[in-house]
């Protein structure tokens, strides 16, 4: 399952593929995948360039030429394929750029979505902070952590706490600290983190 490091290094190997390149085709293979928009809304990014490729949280977010931004969220089985060499049996997108390069967004379990929308914060603004940006510090987290009666493992989880943690990564950060995963927040003390 993709979380926030695998997420950030998918971002920062696809930028240079997508980078200043014009969407030339698009091929949505699975209706369920674009959230809050048609498939045929998405023809609408043809001659389109990508201008960024941020990430937040779990989410990738192509800022486009048009303003607009197409947000991908991979979820537990998605991935992003550049130029496959063969057809991809779970394949549920595709989109063809200048250049020839060609994404093939894969997954087998269905559950990843894209949005396509004016304001990126529609999508992304209800995340909580950036655990790798310099505004998280210890100080934040144990603030954080206090404001809550729930086990320490659920904050972690909660999206609206801190942005791009998931099961797997919440595991190790506990038993790292050794802090069992039901504790609640507000019974650790602020030395166990």
């Amino acid at each position: 399952m993709p979380e926030l490091p695998e997420v950030e290094t998918i971002r920062t190997e696809l930028l240079p593929w997508v980078l200043e390149r014009k969407f030339v085709e698009i091929n949505i293979l699975d209706s369920k995948l674009a959230q809050a928009l048609s498939a045929e809304g998405l023809q609408g990014l043809i001659g389109c360039s990508v201008q960024k490729l941020e990430r937040r949280g779990k989410y990738l977010i192509f800022r486009l030429s048009n303003t607009q931004s197409l947000i991908i969220h991979l979820r537990m089985t998605g991935s992003l394929l550049v130029n496959p060499s063969e057809a991809c049996r779970y394949a549920r997108a595709i989109f063809l750029f200048s250049g020839g390069m060609k994404l093939v967004f894969s997954d087998m379990r269905r559950l990843g979505v894209i949005y396509l929308v004016e304001d990126a914060e529609s999508v992304v603004g209800r995340l909580g902070v950036e655990p790798l940006s310099d505004s998280f510090t210890i100080e934040l987290f144990q603030k954080l952590m206090r404001k809550h009666h729930i086990p320490i493992k659920v904050a972690l989880l909660d999206q609206s706490v801190i942005a791009g943690i998931g099961n797997m990564y919440a595991d190790e950060a506990l038993f790292a600290a050794n802090i069992h995963p039901l504790v609640f927040t507000d019974e650790l003390s602020m030395q166990q983190i």
